[in-house]
């Protein structure tokens, strides 16, 4: 899987399950600062990626996730091992 396809697939539940802005999910982006990503959102996005991508995210690896190019990176590692 490409790291495009991750970033359309978390862009896709993103806008769709946590109703963000479409405009606003972009490789740059900021998850707290600019799609305010809380930790509610977080259940969600971890019980997401556990289910499409077939691991567990822990929370202190998602509180060094700055950028969704560092969360599309960090699910393509996951992936590759």
């Amino acid at each position: 899987m490409t790291k495009t396809e991750i970033f359309d697939i978390l862009k896709q539940f993103l806008v769709e399950e946590l109703e963000i802005d479409n405009h606003k999910v972009a490789m740059d982006a900021k998850i707290k600062d600019d799609i305010d990503i809380d930790s509610l959102d977080f259940a969600d996005i971890a019980v997401f990626v556990e289910e499409k991508f077939g691991f567990v995210i822990k929370a202190e690896d998602f509180k060094k996730l700055v950028t969704i190019n560092d969360f599309c990176n960090y699910i393509e590692q996951k992936k590759a091992n």
